[in-house]
C-alpha cells in the first residue's frame, strides 16, 4: 500500500479543487470552511436540548442480534435531551441510528452553507 500525504487547503477556488481533488478523486483537507458557520458557535449541548431535547430517539445497544430479534427495532427510547446528558456523563453503550435531527428541526440547516464550488455542478 502506498501512502501519500493528504492536501491541505485553506482558499480554493472551484476550479482548482474540480480540477486537482474531484476529477482525481483525491482526499483534501479544506480549512476555514466553518469559520463563520452559526453552527459553530451554536451547536452545543445546551443548545441542543433546548430546540429538540423533548423529541424522542431509538437507541440502540452493542448486543449481537439473534434470530428472534426484530430488524430495526430500538434497545431503548428516550428523549434527545436525556441521550445528550447521558453521553455528558461518561461512556455509553447506547448509539443513534436512523434518526436525522434535520427531519425535526430542519431549520438547523440555516446554521451553515458550503462554499458554492463545492456544492454545484456535480
Amino acid at each position: 500500500m502506498k501512502l501519500i500525504p493528504v492536501d491541505v487547503e485553506e482558499k480554493i477556488s472551484g476550479a482548482k479543487f474540480k480540477e486537482k481533488y474531484l476529477s482525481t478523486k483525491r482526499p483534501v483537507i479544506l480549512r476555514g470552511i466553518a469559520d463563520k458557520w452559526e453552527a459553530f458557535e451554536k451547536w452545543k449541548l445546551p443548545y441542543f436540548k433546548q430546540i429538540a431535547g423533548n423529541i424522542e430517539v431509538p437507541l440502540y445497544d452493542n448486543s449481537k442480534p439473534t434470530p428472534t430479534s426484530k430488524l430495526n427495532q430500538p434497545d431503548k427510547i428516550m428523549t434527545f435531551g436525556q441521550y445528550l446528558d447521558a453521553i455528558d456523563a461518561g461512556p455509553l453503550e447506547l448509539r443513534m441510528f436512523l434518526f436525522n435531527i434535520f427531519d425535526h428541526i430542519p431549520e438547523l440547516c440555516n446554521d451553515f452553507n458550503f462554499p458554492d464550488h463545492l456544492t454545484k455542478d456535480f
